[in-house]
């Protein structure tokens, strides 16, 4: 099996299910637990969220990530 990046994708459907919820992690994350880092992995402050919310915004139309 070859998995390589141009080998992978996901229907879109699927991708956002996985990827809207990651999205309202990371803004309770970076927002609820200001001074906690508990996954150093997990996007942190505004700038990360601002980014988040915007490509969610792109993907979704949806008003309330702005």
């Amino acid at each position: 099996m070859n998995l390589t990046p141009a080998n992978l994708s996901l229907p879109t459907e699927t991708f956002l299910r996985a990827a809207i919820p990651l999205k309202e992690k990371v803004v309770e994350e970076t927002w609820n637990r200001r001074d906690q880092v508990v996954d150093p992995t997990v996007y942190a402050r505004l700038l990360g969220t601002a980014f988040t919310c915007l490509r969610s915004y792109q993907v979704t139309g949806c008003r309330n990530d702005l």
